[in-house]
């Protein structure tokens, strides 16, 4: 028989995908498997039972029969950043998703890393995104920071740090910009926080600095007389 492409999966490790996205798979061999290929279906875990099959055997490529899950968000990616949000942490999320019909392959069949597209910028684009503007100094010293360091001039009060692309490096940089600005900020009040509005509203602005001490003069013959 000739050898499996590079591509290929197994029922098993169909069987552990569905497992650790907390569904359920039935899979069975493509009509009579002499083709080699696999046809499986995911269902979720609490279903009693498996959907039922089409009667008629399915044709065309494998490709043609996936589909885009239904999800109750505007796009995939606000779907995909709203999942990984309930197990990874926040410095770990990604900053940009993109969505591909299919990955490009080389010609052994692996992904092609260099035909990828390049992420887009993080956040919504300028041409959709509007930005709050600043209400107060602090608010607006804060914005001019967090442009700098990110890169990006589209940037409001009401932006989200992380979905701005922002991670703990850029975070610990727009802290000390920010602390010598006269705005003491620790990286920590930023991943709680997120956004400049709700930073500005915290941060405990610098009060006057203390008056130095008044150096008095010792009369040293008095202190020699006591000798």
């Amino acid at each position: 028989a000739p050898p499996a492409p590079a591509s290929s999966v197994t029922a098993e490790e169909l069987y552990a995908v569905a497992e650790s996205c907390h569904f359920r798979a039935h899979v069975r061999w493509r009509d009579d498997g002499t083709s080699g290929l696999l046809d499986a279906v995911f269902f979720p875990a609490s279903a009693d039972a498996p959907p039922l099959w089409p009667d008629r055997p399915r044709r065309g490529e494998a490709a043609d029969h996936a589909n885009v899950p239904h999800v109750k968000h505007s796009s995939p990616a606000a779907a995909l950043r709203e999942y990984l949000a309930e197990s990874l942490p926040d410095y770990m999320m990604p900053a940009s998703y993109v969505m591909l019909t299919a990955f490009p392959l080389t010609p052994n069949g692996k992904v092609d890393r260099k035909a990828l597209p390049t992420p887009p910028p993080p956040g919504e684009s300028a041409a959709t995104h509007r930005a709050n503007a600043p209400r107060n100094g602090t608010e607006a010293k804060l914005v001019e920071i967090w442009q700098q360091v990110l890169g990006n001039e589209n940037i409001g009060v009401d932006d989200d740090i992380f979905e701005l692309g922002g991670d703990s490096i850029l975070i610990f940089q727009i802290t000390t910009r920010a602390s010598r600005a006269g705005i003491p900020l620790a990286p920590a009040q930023v991943f709680r926080l997120r956004t400049i509005s709700a930073i500005a509203a915290s941060a405990e602005l610098p009060s006057a600095p203390p008056a130095a001490p008044t150096i008095q003069r010792v009369n040293r013959d008095a202190y020699r007389r006591n000798l």
